[in-house]
Protein backbone atom coordinates (compact mmCIF):
# COMPACT_ATOMS: atom_id res chain seq x y z
CA UNK A 1 0.00 0.00 0.00
CA UNK A 2 2.63 2.64 -0.59
CA UNK A 3 4.95 4.07 2.36
CA UNK A 4 2.26 6.30 3.75
CA UNK A 5 -1.00 5.53 5.46
CA UNK A 6 -2.03 2.77 7.91
CA UNK A 7 -3.01 -0.77 7.79
CA UNK A 8 -6.29 -1.24 10.05
CA UNK A 9 -8.03 -5.06 10.61
CA UNK A 10 -11.98 -5.05 10.52
CA UNK A 11 -12.57 -7.90 12.84
CA UNK A 12 -16.45 -7.44 12.42
CA UNK A 13 -16.02 -7.63 8.91
CA UNK A 14 -12.51 -10.49 8.58
CA UNK A 15 -11.31 -7.72 6.15
CA UNK A 16 -8.21 -5.73 6.10
CA UNK A 17 -8.00 -2.07 5.41
CA UNK A 18 -5.65 0.84 4.06
CA UNK A 19 -6.33 3.96 5.28
CA UNK A 20 -4.78 6.97 3.15
CA UNK A 21 -3.19 10.03 4.76
CA UNK A 22 -6.46 11.74 3.46
CA UNK A 23 -8.65 9.60 5.31
CA UNK A 24 -9.67 7.91 2.39
CA UNK A 25 -10.01 4.29 3.60
CA UNK A 26 -9.52 1.27 0.95
CA UNK A 27 -10.65 -2.82 1.62
CA UNK A 28 -7.72 -4.67 0.75
CA UNK A 29 -8.66 -8.15 1.20
CA UNK A 30 -11.30 -10.16 2.97
CA UNK A 31 -10.64 -12.96 4.97
CA UNK A 32 -13.54 -16.11 4.34
CA UNK A 33 -14.91 -18.58 6.77
CA UNK A 34 -13.06 -21.70 7.09
CA UNK A 35 -13.62 -24.71 9.42
CA UNK A 36 -11.46 -25.18 11.85
CA UNK A 37 -12.97 -28.26 13.86
CA UNK A 38 -16.23 -27.19 14.58
CA UNK A 39 -18.29 -28.60 11.71
CA UNK A 40 -19.09 -25.10 10.35
CA UNK A 41 -17.47 -22.05 8.97
CA UNK A 42 -15.62 -20.23 11.45
CA UNK A 43 -15.25 -16.34 11.43
CA UNK A 44 -11.15 -15.62 10.65
CA UNK A 45 -11.02 -12.48 12.53
CA UNK A 46 -7.71 -10.64 11.20
CA UNK A 47 -5.59 -9.30 13.79
CA UNK A 48 -2.23 -7.12 13.98
CA UNK A 49 -1.92 -6.33 10.38
CA UNK A 50 2.30 -5.11 10.41
CA UNK A 51 4.24 -4.10 7.06
CA UNK A 52 6.66 -7.12 6.78
CA UNK A 53 10.15 -6.56 5.44
CA UNK A 54 9.33 -6.98 1.82
CA UNK A 55 7.10 -4.40 1.53
CA UNK A 56 3.89 -6.45 1.32
CA UNK A 57 0.94 -6.76 4.62
CA UNK A 58 1.36 -9.15 7.18
CA UNK A 59 -2.09 -10.21 9.21
CA UNK A 60 -2.35 -12.59 12.16
CA UNK A 61 -5.48 -14.75 12.70
CA UNK A 62 -7.51 -14.90 15.53
CA UNK A 63 -9.88 -17.21 14.45
CA UNK A 64 -13.65 -17.45 15.69
CA UNK A 65 -15.65 -20.08 18.10
CA UNK A 66 -14.84 -22.88 18.74
CA UNK A 67 -11.46 -21.62 19.24
CA UNK A 68 -9.48 -24.70 18.11
CA UNK A 69 -5.73 -24.41 18.98
CA UNK A 70 -3.19 -24.27 16.23
CA UNK A 71 -5.82 -23.32 13.69
CA UNK A 72 -4.71 -19.16 13.30
CA UNK A 73 -2.69 -18.67 10.85
CA UNK A 74 -0.72 -15.45 9.49
CA UNK A 75 -1.46 -14.24 6.01
CA UNK A 76 0.65 -12.74 3.09
CA UNK A 77 -1.55 -9.84 1.98
CA UNK A 78 -0.20 -8.31 -1.79
CA UNK A 79 -0.81 -5.45 -3.46
CA UNK A 80 -4.27 -6.76 -5.09
CA UNK A 81 -5.24 -8.43 -2.48
CA UNK A 82 -4.62 -11.68 -2.67
CA UNK A 83 -3.61 -13.86 0.52
CA UNK A 84 -1.14 -16.97 1.13
CA UNK A 85 -0.20 -18.78 3.66
CA UNK A 86 2.94 -17.27 5.37
CA UNK A 87 3.59 -19.22 8.74
CA UNK A 88 0.72 -22.23 10.52
CA UNK A 89 0.03 -23.25 13.85
CA UNK A 90 -0.94 -20.49 16.35
CA UNK A 91 -4.12 -20.35 18.57
CA UNK A 92 -5.95 -16.73 18.54
CA UNK A 93 -2.76 -14.60 17.34
CA UNK A 94 -4.12 -11.22 18.40
CA UNK A 95 -0.33 -8.72 16.71
CA UNK A 96 2.43 -9.68 15.14
CA UNK A 97 5.45 -7.17 13.83
CA UNK A 98 8.76 -7.94 12.20
CA UNK A 99 12.03 -7.39 13.68
CA UNK A 100 15.09 -5.55 11.56
CA UNK A 101 16.58 -8.68 10.86
CA UNK A 102 13.25 -10.01 9.11
CA UNK A 103 11.84 -12.27 11.63
CA UNK A 104 8.22 -12.39 12.72
CA UNK A 105 6.78 -11.94 15.91
CA UNK A 106 3.69 -13.31 16.88
CA UNK A 107 1.28 -12.92 20.45
CA UNK A 108 -1.21 -15.45 21.00
CA UNK A 109 -4.31 -14.10 23.57
CA UNK A 110 -4.51 -17.97 24.85
CA UNK A 111 -2.59 -20.77 23.48
CA UNK A 112 -5.13 -23.17 24.11
CA UNK A 113 -8.22 -21.93 22.98
CA UNK A 114 -10.76 -19.97 25.03
CA UNK A 115 -12.97 -23.49 25.11
CA UNK A 116 -9.65 -25.76 26.87
CA UNK A 117 -8.32 -25.81 30.03
CA UNK A 118 -5.78 -23.47 30.68
CA UNK A 119 -5.28 -19.68 29.80
CA UNK A 120 -1.49 -18.93 29.01
CA UNK A 121 -0.43 -16.93 26.19
CA UNK A 122 2.51 -17.32 23.92
CA UNK A 123 4.94 -15.31 22.54
CA UNK A 124 6.60 -16.99 18.92
CA UNK A 125 9.71 -16.35 16.81
CA UNK A 126 9.45 -17.47 13.15
CA UNK A 127 12.61 -16.89 11.43
CA UNK A 128 13.32 -15.75 8.20
CA UNK A 129 13.59 -19.66 7.42
CA UNK A 130 10.45 -20.39 8.65
CA UNK A 131 11.29 -22.26 11.87
CA UNK A 132 9.01 -21.45 14.77
CA UNK A 133 10.13 -21.33 18.64
CA UNK A 134 8.31 -20.38 21.57
CA UNK A 135 9.99 -17.37 23.33
CA UNK A 136 8.21 -16.46 26.12
CA UNK A 137 4.95 -17.37 28.00
CA UNK A 138 4.82 -17.36 31.44
CA UNK A 139 2.21 -14.64 33.14
CA UNK A 140 0.92 -14.09 29.47
CA UNK A 141 -2.84 -14.10 29.96
CA UNK A 142 -5.56 -11.71 27.81
CA UNK A 143 -1.97 -10.51 25.72
CA UNK A 144 -3.52 -8.01 22.73
CA UNK A 145 -0.39 -6.20 22.16
CA UNK A 146 3.20 -6.57 21.01
CA UNK A 147 5.88 -3.94 20.03
CA UNK A 148 9.36 -4.06 19.49
CA UNK A 149 11.32 -1.21 21.56
CA UNK A 150 14.18 0.66 20.14
CA UNK A 151 16.27 -1.18 23.11
CA UNK A 152 15.75 -4.38 21.31
CA UNK A 153 13.07 -5.49 24.11
CA UNK A 154 9.37 -6.84 23.44
CA UNK A 155 6.48 -4.84 24.87
CA UNK A 156 3.06 -7.01 25.84
CA UNK A 157 0.00 -5.75 26.82
CA UNK A 158 -1.04 -7.96 29.31
CA UNK A 159 -4.79 -8.80 30.53
CA UNK A 160 -6.14 -6.96 27.55
CA UNK A 161 -9.61 -8.04 28.40
CA UNK A 162 -9.86 -7.29 32.18
CA UNK A 163 -11.18 -4.32 33.43
CA UNK A 164 -8.33 -2.08 35.73
CA UNK A 165 -6.08 -5.08 35.46
CA UNK A 166 -4.21 -4.44 32.36
CA UNK A 167 -0.32 -4.33 31.93
CA UNK A 168 2.53 -3.49 29.54
CA UNK A 169 5.48 -5.82 30.00
CA UNK A 170 8.82 -5.54 28.79
CA UNK A 171 10.37 -8.86 27.87
CA UNK A 172 14.00 -8.24 27.52
CA UNK A 173 15.40 -10.02 24.67
CA UNK A 174 17.54 -13.04 25.46
CA UNK A 175 21.11 -13.14 23.32
CA UNK A 176 21.67 -15.98 21.42
CA UNK A 177 24.64 -17.99 21.91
Amino acid sequence: PGDVGALVTDAGANSVLFVAPDGSITTLTTFPGRDIGGGFPSDAVPTGPAMGPDGRAYVGQLTGFPFTGGQAQIYRVEEDGSQSVYATGFTMVTDITFDDAGNLYVLEYDSNGLLAPGTTGGLWKVDTLGNKSLIFSAGLEGATGLAIGPDGAFYVSNHGTGAGAGEVLRIAPVPEP
